[in-house]
């Protein structure tokens, strides 16, 4: 059964997931009053969503492109996603600067 799941039906399971969280959460920011932190939330599924493509495209980009910037988007998107917590919760941003660095 696992055997015909294949790494670009999973990538784009996982682009169609994130593109459509992000446009729900496009939808929601901008006919709501949402927390602090919700923008970079919805960033980092567009990020996700983006680097999710780039690294499927290694057959239509050079793979080095296609590598470093899908991978560099994924590791983005979960900067955002910390990023938005430490504004959801009113943390300082001291920390966030680690992560970044780490990331990079």
């Amino acid at each position: 059964m696992l055997q015909d799941i294949s790494i670009p039906a999973i990538s784009s399971a996982n682009f169609a997931v994130n593109l459509t969280l992000a446009i729900l959460m496009v939808h929601a920011r901008a006919t709501r009053s949402v927390y602090p932190g919700f923008g970079d939330w919805m960033a980092s599924h567009v990020a996700l969503a983006a680097g999710m493509v780039l690294l499927s495209a290694k057959a239509f980009l050079p793979p080095w492109i296609a590598l470093l910037l899908g991978n560099g988007l994924i590791m983005l998107s979960q900067v955002l996603v910390y990023s938005g917590f430490i504004r959801f919760f009113g943390l300082s941003h001291q920390g966030s600067f680690v992560a970044i660095r780490w990331c990079v």
